[in-house]
């Protein structure tokens, strides 16, 4: 809460303003409205705990902090994030240029059959990204290696159809992303490395431990 009855609270810290706003909401909470609650413990244990209930991160905020209008690690997300291999199915130039990728298509494996898992576009640097040109440029295929035909980009995907250049799906990529898609798409992916230890074939979709 940011100003109070015509008052600028931004100077005072994060703790003190949220008293102002829960005296607001005391009487005025609904099932649409009402104020977050706060968990005064070890970060790592809450993130932990809201990972393995499936949640896609926590919001930590330093209670002493004042408010400032710009980014700030007074203010932070932390994420839970999966992390997999995939197998490479194509790749997309980088705007601009032909000497290095901007993103990977990306597949697993399902049944035998190779089937769209999205794409990743971070993760790699200049030198990276050339580096990984010069290797997929070796395996460009003329043809989709997806059974069923080039699929539609995800939601959360930045690249257009039809730009994509197809490989032959026989190096593999370890990834970390946020979460899977209703599509069997990853969200908000990040590239981590290329994995030579691991053959394509075996890679499928990764379910998570219950226990």
């Amino acid at each position: 809460m940011p100003y109070f009855n015509g008052y600028d609270l931004r100077s005072l810290a994060l703790r003190e303003r949220r008293t102002f706003l829960e005296a607001v909401l005391q009487d005025k909470t609904t099932d649409h409205i009402r104020i977050s609650e706060v968990f005064d413990a070890d970060p790592a244990s809450i993130l932990k705990s809201a990972c393995r209930m499936g949640l896609e991160g926590i919001i930590a905020k330093r209670a002493m902090a004042p408010y400032a209008s710009r980014r700030t690690d007074d203010w932070l997300k932390l994420k839970c994030k999966k992390r997999q291999e995939f197998v490479i199915a194509g790749y997309s130039d980088r705007a601009g240029t032909t000497r290095q990728i901007g993103s990977l298509v990306l597949g697993v494996y399902d049944a035998g059959k190779l089937v769209p898992a999205g794409s990743v576009g971070t993760g790699f640097d200049s030198e990276q990204a050339s580096a990984l040109k010069t290797k997929l440029a070796k395996l460009e295929l003329r043809n989709c290696p997806f059974p069923d035909g080039p699929p539609k980009p995800g939601r959360w995907s930045r690249r257009e159809r039809g730009v994509e250049r197809w490989v032959k799906p026989s190096l593999v990529a370890e990834v970390a992303f946020a979460q899977w898609t209703p599509e069997g798409h990853v969200r908000h992916a990040s590239f981590v490395l290329l994995r030579t230890d691991k053959d394509p074939k075996t890679i499928s979709r990764e379910m998570p431990n219950q226990t």
